[in-house]
């Protein structure tokens, strides 16, 4: 028996099930996602998926290489900066990935439609049919449900979080303590760098840009677009020379800009630090 297996429905399965994998890892670690991103990642997994049928390496090699795609897939589609996020990012994106496929297999062998018998290598076998829509739809609510209940388990672990924030800016030392809001969202629209917000406090470390001269002192500044409950507003940061984040005894050199905001303190802090640069 000749098996034919078509590469474009194959391409966009693998594409479908890596979009999803990708986007309910980067809820359950509250990542900031860009659609593009996550798209063109998808894509690369699903490309591999369709070449992998191409190639027969041997096991540990072919290990490796599923290793290194994965790793590749989450860098391209959720990389925030950060070895050591990269791996808990793939393997949330793993643990995902098995759960999904086992769930499908399982879905698929207890409740498709047998329909007839084939013969592969000699071998008389069933052969499913399609599963009910209705079964589609329930897993479907189910896969949200749980997606949201994961990510507000994460969410409450980092909302008591408080960090440590050390900075140059201007070639003066700064250090201030943080809270860690997962709500904090603000990011350069152009390079997708996220913000860490300063209570009004220190609003005499960010100069405004007014043109003319203040360039020459404003190179680094920033202009940040938010939403606050009154509406859209703009906000001025900068780029630091130094930043490191100190959270739960775990210290680390992070790229993120510096804002000033509108709050006199955040929870008894003088910053407000995005969940994803932890």
């Amino acid at each position: 028996m000749t098996e034919y297996i078509y590469g474009d429905v194959l391409f966009i399965i693998d594409f479908s099930m890596d979009f999803l994998c990708l986007y309910l890892s980067g809820k359950v670690l509250h990542l900031k996602m860009r659609a593009w991103r996550v798209i063109s990642a998808a894509a690369l997994g699903a490309l591999y998926g369709v070449l992998s049928l191409l190639i027969s390496p041997p096991t540990a090699l072919g290990i490796a290489i599923e290793v290194l795609a994965a790793f590749l897939v989450c860098a391209a589609g959720l990389f925030s900066g950060g070895v050591k996020n990269l791996v808990v990012c793939t393997a949330v994106f793993y643990a995902i990935s098995a759960l999904l496929g086992g769930v499908m297999t399982l879905i698929y062998s207890k409740l498709g439609k047998y329909r007839s018998y084939v013969e592969v290598g000699g071998t008389v076998m069933q052969a499913l049919g399609d599963v009910p829509l209705w079964v589609f739809a329930l897993c479907a609510v189910a896969s949200v449900v749980i997606t949201r209940a994961l990510s507000r388990l994460v969410k409450r672990k980092h909302a008591s979080d408080v960090c440590t924030v050390s900075f140059t800016l201007d070639g003066k030392e700064y250090e201030v303590r943080g809270l860690v809001d997962s709500g904090n969202l603000c990011a350069d629209p152009i390079s997708g760098t996220p913000v860490i917000f300063l209570s009004k406090k220190h609003s005499g470390l960010i100069p405004s840009y007014d043109g003319g001269d203040a360039v020459k002192s404003t190179r680094r500044i920033r202009i940040i677009p938010i939403k606050t409950a009154s509406g859209g507003a703009l906000v001025y940061a900068k780029k630091p020379e130094r930043l490191y984040i100190e959270c739960r005894g775990d210290s680390k050199a992070i790229c993120a800009l510096i804002a000033v905001g509108d709050a006199d303190d955040y929870g008894g802090c003088d910053a407000l630090v995005p969940a994803e640069l932890i």
